[in-house]
C-alpha cells in the first residue's frame, strides 16, 4: 500500500469536517415535519465560512459554536458551509441558509 512505502496523504479539511452522518449535497438536508416541530426555536444571526475549519464559526441564541459543538439549546453544528450551515437535533441532520 502508499502507506507502507511511506507515503502520506493530507484530507484537505473540508472532507475530514464533514460529518460520516452527511453524504450527498448537505443544503439538501431536510426534516419531516414531525421532526422540525421537535427542534428548539433559535436564531442564527451570525455565520463565518473560511477553508480553515479554526476559523468557521455560527452565531446561534447570541452564543458563538464552531463545528461539532453543541449549542445550549441542544443542537449540534455538523459543518459550516459558504452558504449556511448543517445543524442536527436528536441526530437528524439540516440545513440553515445564511
Amino acid at each position: 500500500s502508499a502507506q507502507e512505502q511511506g507515503f502520506e496523504y493530507e484530507v484537505p479539511s473540508r472532507t475530514k469536517a464533514k460529518s460520516s452522518r452527511i453524504s450527498g449535497d448537505p443544503t439538501r438536508l431536510r426534516l419531516t415535519p414531525a421532526q422540525q416541530e421537535m427542534v428548539p426555536g433559535f436564531l442564527m444571526t451570525v455565520h463565518v465560512d473560511d477553508a480553515d475549519v479554526a476559523k468557521r464559526f455560527v452565531v446561534i441564541n447570541t452564543q458563538k459554536y464552531r463545528e461539532g459543538e453543541d449549542t445550549r439549546e441542544g443542537l449540534h453544528v455538523e459543518l459550516i458551509l459558504k452558504d449556511g450551515a448543517v445543524l442536527s437535533h436528536l441526530g437528524n441532520p439540516f440545513y440553515v441558509p445564511r
